[in-house]
This record gives structure tokens, sequence and C-alpha cells, in this order.
């Protein structure tokens, strides 16, 4: 991860910019506040593989930014008491989340990632 000095970093004139990866590839450009802006205001469809309470908190809160979010579970009796799904958020299975998401978020225990991942048809 890298670290920016807000104080000695400027783009295109801009006093303020963030760190913003490209796709988990270990790289990234800087943004100005503009471009953020422009950027938060593009819905997106968001593809989060888990049910448990760290997947319906990072689900609430790209909802709560107006992005369309799809939580992919083994179980869908799992998030039947989910309150966002009255909100517009929508339960799949792995593989539906693989499908429907531009941005995919992996919220599983690190010992099921490898099998949700294959659930998903990501990997092999």
């Amino acid at each position: 991860m890298a670290t920016i000095d807000p104080y000695r970093a400027v783009v295109n004139g801009a006093s303020e910019v963030e760190y913003v990866s490209r796709g988990g590839h270990g790289g990234g450009t800087l943004a100005s506040r503009e471009q953020r802006d422009i950027r938060s205001e593009s819905e997106m469809k968001v593809g989060i593989f888990g049910s448990g309470d760290v997947a319906k908190s990072l689900a609430a809160g790209f909802m709560e930014r107006g992005h369309v979010v799809m939580l992919g579970t083994r179980d869908p009796s799992k998030l039947e008491d989910w309150d966002w799904k009255t909100r517009g958020g929508i339960v799949g299975s792995f593989a539906d989340v693989a499908k429907f998401g531009e941005i995919l978020v992996l919220a599983v225990k690190g010992a099921a990632a490898a099998d949700v991942l294959r659930a998903a048809g990501i990997t092999d």
C-alpha cells in the first residue's frame, strides 16, 4: 500500500488527492477531488462474495452511496433477514455475483476464499 504525503502531492493543480488502486494489481493513480466527485456520482454494480457481518456492512456502505449491490452466498436463507433487501439489495449465488459485479469484493473467511472463487467460476 502506498503512502501519499498530502502536503507534497499535487496533481493537475489540485491540492487534495487520494490513492486510487487499479483493480488490486498493486499499482495506482492519484485522483483530484473533482475526479472523485464524478466517480462517486456514478452508479456501479458491486458484487460482494459473502453473507456475514463484514459483507453486509460493506453492502450497506456501497448502497448508501447509490450503488447497486448483490451479496453472494452458498445459503440464501442466511440473508432472509438482511434489511437492505427492502432497499434494493440483491441476493444471489457466487456465480451470480461474479457475472453481476463491475467491482467484486471478497468478504469471506480466508479458509473459504478459494472455494468461493471456484464456485464463482473465477479460478480453477
